[in-house]
């Protein structure tokens, strides 16, 4: 099932990616967060491979049977590699020996030697270059190179294959499967690549060590100290013992997973094949490229009410009749007035009536509507608060993000935001005042079927607007008592916590 859980992620991050463009994309850094989360999430399954997110990849063997398998990294090593021979002999132990391809074919006398002793050689790339993990070509044609080195030195092909550093990608995973081989982890990791104290190494060793158990280690100096002998070296007689003492067996890891440890010929090809990117990896780039054009299209189109609101002339698809209107009211720099809101719905017996006060300020484009039994309504920066005017606006409270389209959507109406509007509605004059909103499309973004705009009086304001929404209501406001240009005192406008200090 593990194959699954990457997949279903990149599902996930698709799918958050088009509802966000969509529906609210005010949350578009919740986009930059989720492709961080998603990279960090694929750097870690790189460096632990056993977690199985880029494909099958072994790191233990068989349970049910006393053995465990004692792996050495980074050789052959013609000052070390002896010494670990001979340790192992000591204690009639065999293990395998992950080389790497060019020192194979420096030592090739020494890979023979390891090999007639009994134990099993394995490919630990040629070059031990960690890069190989970037290009599934780079990566087959490194395994071929290498996989040339043993053929040359020992007479047979390795299968099994162990990655530098124990890194893998999926385009890794594809070359290694191309190659025909098997890639091998590790369930015991001793970090003995580092300068460790060989007390130290056999305590990591045999703490918890159990059947089935494949263990790291190297029989090559660390990197940090190259005069310094490997810790393995001095700790494997303790090694073996404590192994033995815990009544378990060394094999190599041929036996512990009852696999052959070569390749025949008919098993791979000679020639490296120019692979692709694979499909997981192809799915991972697009993600990240749906992510990325999400969280920027959303962002660049900007908070709700970030357009100017000059005169407007000059938008496409808008009549000019009515861009003249617009600016016309834009020089209003306030408007109060008197409302009537009657709510008509299959759902009500009798229309939904309800009256207040509508103040509106245009120089931040908020609106405030005051219903007459008390409560209020602000919008503010593109949302909608929620004032509750019976305890002094103690109890504001901003509504949930689900209402941003909304409440772009009405800003754009009071305010006659020319460009919004020309988005979502095709426009048309009917005459005497009177202007039709269609919207262009059907579906979760057509917030409204149509708006009728009737615009008149001297001075010009807004005298009717009726909303006809999609579910069949419909939704009448009719103003009067409008005072135009009259100054309204700051603190009705306030949001949650404006002018308060709260967060």
């Amino acid at each position: 099932m593990r194959r699954f859980v990457l997949p279903s992620i990149l599902s996930l991050c698709v799918l958050a990616a088009i509802g966000v463009w969509c529906f609210v994309p005010e949350l578009w850094p919740l986009l930059v967060a989720l492709a961080g989360g998603l990279l960090l999430l694929l750097f870690l399954a790189a460096l632990n491979p056993s977690w199985q997110l880029y494909g099958a990849v072994v790191s233990r063997g068989r349970a049910d049977r006393p053995q465990v398998a004692l792996t050495f990294d980074d050789g052959p090593d013609p000052q070390y590699t002896r010494d670990v021979l001979t340790a192992l002999e000591a204690a009639g132990a065999r293990a395998t020996f992950f080389m790497v391809g060019e020192k194979a074919g420096r030592h090739p006398d020494l890979v023979r030697e390891v090999f007639e002793r009994g134990h099993q050689v394995a490919h630990h790339s040629s070059r031990h270059d960690w890069r190989v993990m970037l290009s599934s070509t780079r990566a087959l044609e490194d395994l071929i190179r290498g996989d040339a080195e043993f053929s040359h030195a020992l007479g047979h092909r390795p299968r099994f294959f162990r990655p530098p550093v124990g890194l893998v990608t999926p385009d890794l995973l594809a070359a290694v499967r191309e190659a025909g081989m098997i890639p091998l982890l590790w369930s015991v990791r001793t970090f003995d690549g580092r300068p460790v104290r060989s007390e130290r190494l056999v305590s990591r060793v045999l703490s918890g060590l159990g059947p089935g158990d494949i263990v790291l280690l190297h029989d090559v100096s660390p990197a940090a100290a190259p005069d310094q002998a490997p810790a393995a070296v001095e700790a494997l007689p303790a090694i073996l013992a404590g192994i033995k003492k815990l009544g378990l067996e060394a094999v190599t890891v041929s036996e512990l997973l009852g696999v052959p440890g070569y390749l025949e010929d008919r098993d791979r090809s000679d020639q490296p094949t120019v692979l692709g990117p694979g499909l997981l990896a192809r799915t991972v780039a697009a993600t990240f490229a749906v992510l990325a054009l999400a969280a920027a299209g959303s962002a660049f189109a900007g908070p709700p009410g970030s357009e100017h609101a000059g005169m407007q002339e000059g938008v496409a698809g808008v009549p000019d009749s009515f861009a003249a209107a617009a600016g016309m009211l834009a020089e209003h720099s306030t408007v109060q007035a008197r409302f009537t809101q009657t709510k008509t719905s299959n759902l009500f017996v009798d229309a939904v009536i309800q009256q207040g006060l509508l103040q509106l300020r245009r120089s931040d484009r908020r609106l405030l509507w005051s219903y007459d039994e008390g409560a209020r309504l602000l919008l503010a920066e593109g949302r909608f608060y929620s004032l509750d005017a019976s305890d002094g606006g103690a109890g504001a409270r901003r509504l949930p993000a689900v209402a941003a389209r909304m409440a772009e959507m009405m800003e754009a109406l009071f305010f006659l935001r020319l460009e919004v509007l020309e988005k979502h509605f095709e426009v048309s004059d009917e005459g005497r005042g009177l202007f039709v909103l269609r919207s262009r499309r059907a579906g979760p973004k057509a917030a409204f079927r149509a708006v009728r705009l009737q615009i008149a009086g001297d001075p010009l304001a807004l005298q009717r607007v009726v909303i006809e929404e999609k579910n069949g209501d419909t939704t009448q406001i009719e103003f009067s008592e409008v005072q135009l240009g009259r100054e309204l005192p700051e603190g009705l406008f306030l949001r949650p916590g404006e002018g308060t200090g709260k967060p």
